[in-house]
Formats: structure tokens, C-alpha cells, sequence
């Protein structure tokens, strides 16, 4: 009797142990899993915040790239009739040496410096500058080509959005924006006969904006 009093002890403690056991297993195993299950879903939530964070700076990059793309610039008022003529068949080499046009320019430029730089420039400009290979605000450069295919070679390989555009003098062109050192820069575009010429202001802001934009809205071709 005794010694089955004592194996039903046994038994018991023995059963108690095995409980015991069992109870901190599932404790130290759910502990854990639950730690690693924090753990992964933490990594799941950073996860998920950076690609937010990503989509939502796209999506700003993308808005504030086609607001741009489809703004054109307000010309301020001007009147040209006293301005002198440039006309490109004086230079005697450059980008224009395929086909004519005329630009008007105010009486504060000059028509280039006859020497490296064939397109006007504000005097202002040319006096102070320190490089005689800087060419004034106006940039213009040509090739044989579509306008499509001519703005996407000088935006790095880029397609560029082009809306059609008149100038204040009634020359019709192409308008858009290139992509120069981080900044998107207002590129016109006139073509003829299969011959692109491009011009482009300077970044906003640049003391000679507001000129070399009336500027460039008198540009014609010469027939």
C-alpha cells in the first residue's frame, strides 16, 4: 500500500514536472515567437513607410515636371520697333550657317563679339565677363533633325514634352523644358526645312531673363 502511495506520489510530481515544463516551453517558444514575429513585422512596417515615402517624392518629381512642361513662360510687354536687327547672315560661322533668321535685341546688347560668340549678348555681359568662350544668356545651337528627336539629344537622352507655341510676333515654334544641372530650363524650338534651331533662357531668376526672353519672341526667319 505504501509503496503504491509512493509510486502515485512519484507519478504526480513526475506529471506536475512534465506541466511545468511544458508551460515554460510554450512560454520561451511564444515569447520568442512573438519576438520575432514583432521583429518581422516592424521590418514590414519600415519597409513599407520607405516605399510610401519614395512613391510620394515621385509622384511630387512628377507634378512639379509637368507643371513645368506645360507652362510657358509670360513674356513681359515690350515694344521692339526701335530695336536694332541681328540678322544671322552677318556672322560668318556658328549654328546658323544652313539657314537665316533676325532677331531684334535691345539697345543694351551688342550682336556678339565677331569672334567666338556669333549671337547677341547684353553689353553688360560682355564686359564683365571673365571667359571669352561665355556667351551671353542666349543659348542657341542646331542641327538637321525633328524637334523631337533634337530636344531628346540635348536633354540626355530624355523625351521632352513639346507643345506647340507663338511668339508675340506671330512666329509659330515648339516649346519645352530640358533638363540642365538639376534645373529645368525653358528651351524654344523653330524649324525649317528639315533645320532646327533651339534657344534657350537662362535659368529664372538670372538678371537677364525678362531681356532674353523678348528677345527671343522676335525671332523670324529670314525668307
Amino acid at each position: 500500500m505504501d509503496n503504491q502511495n509512493t509510486i502515485s506520489a512519484n507519478t504526480g510530481v513526475s506529471i506536475g514536472k512534465l506541466i511545468l515544463v511544458a508551460v515554460l516551453v510554450a512560454i520561451v517558444f511564444g515569447g520568442g515567437a512573438y519576438f520575432l514575429a514583432s521583429k518581422i513585422a516592424k521590418k514590414d512596417n519600415d519597409n513599407l513607410r520607405n516605399q510610401i515615402s519614395q512613391l510620394q517624392s515621385q509622384s511630387d518629381n512628377a507634378q512639379s515636371t509637368s507643371s513645368s512642361s506645360s507652362t510657358v513662360p509670360t513674356v513681359p510687354t515690350f515694344d521692339a520697333s526701335s530695336w536694332q536687327t541681328f540678322s544671322s547672315k552677318n556672322t560668318a560661322s556658328g549654328p546658323y550657317e544652313e539657314f537665316s533668321f533676325m532677331l531684334k535685341i535691345p539697345p543694351t546688347w551688342v550682336s556678339g563679339d565677331k569672334s567666338s560668340c556669333m549671337y547677341p549678348m547684353p553689353k553688360k555681359f560682355l564686359d564683365d565677363r571673365t571667359d571669352v568662350r561665355e556667351c551671353g544668356p542666349l543659348s542657341a545651337q542646331s542641327d538637321n533633325a525633328t524637334v523631337a528627336d533634337f530636344a531628346k539629344s540635348l536633354n540626355n537622352g530624355t523625351a521632352v514634352s513639346l507643345q506647340p507655341v507663338t511668339l508675340t510676333n506671330g512666329t509659330k515654334g515648339q516649346f519645352g523644358y530640358l533638363k540642365v544641372k538639376g534645373e529645368n530650363i525653358a528651351a524654344y524650338f523653330f524649324e525649317k526645312d528639315g533645320h532646327v534651331i533651339e534657344f534657350s533662357l537662362p535659368a529664372v531668376g538670372d538678371e537677364y531673363y525678362n531681356e532674353t526672353l523678348q528677345v527671343i519672341n522676335t525671332f523670324e526667319f529670314i525668307k
